[in-house]
């Protein structure tokens, strides 16, 4: 029987274009979007759902790497580096590091959401000043330092 062009890709191969797709998910789009608005759309109602969401397809994302890189290593040839051995690869040791710092910090988040104290009784809620959000930029201050009466002298105005 005569191969197919797709034919040419084997098992390991698909494997190894899996984990670059599923990392390429999770690095370039899902945890940047998550951070961004985590930081600079605190003042919305909508941010947290939007950021939990997006840091749980990451974390999906990043686990699936983890699981489809084992997966390729396991049923790769001789010529394919090791996890341990005079074959190891340092590509493997950082991917089990990010893999359990990035579950960490979603962890730490998830325990900071409900743990996080409100303050103390009736206190108002302190908003996030950021260049970007109109909405969290705080009110000008109400009296500046600035020379009076034509003097050199400084003075609240």
């Amino acid at each position: 029987m005569a191969k197919k062009p797709t034919d040419g890709v084997d098992y390991h191969d698909k494997m190894i274009i899996a984990h670059a797709v599923f990392a390429c998910i999770a690095t370039l789009f899902t945890a940047p979007a998550a951070i961004l608005i985590g930081r600079y759309f605190r003042g919305r109602p909508w941010w947290f759902k939007a950021h939990l969401w997006l840091q749980s397809v990451t974390a999906s994302c990043i686990i699936i790497v983890f699981a489809v890189g084992i997966v390729a290593v396991l049923s790769g040839a001789s010529h394919i580096v090791q996890l341990t051995g005079p074959k190891a690869d340092a590509h493997h040791d950082l991917g089990l590091a990010i893999l359990i710092l990035f579950l960490l910090q979603y962890l730490l988040g998830i325990a900071a959401h409900y743990t996080h104290s409100a303050g103390p009784a009736g206190a108002e809620r302190r908003r996030v000043s950021h260049p970007f959000d109109p909405e969290a930029r705080p009110p000008p201050p109400a009296r500046v330092l600035r020379r009076c009466n034509d003097s050199a002298a400084l003075c609240w105005c």
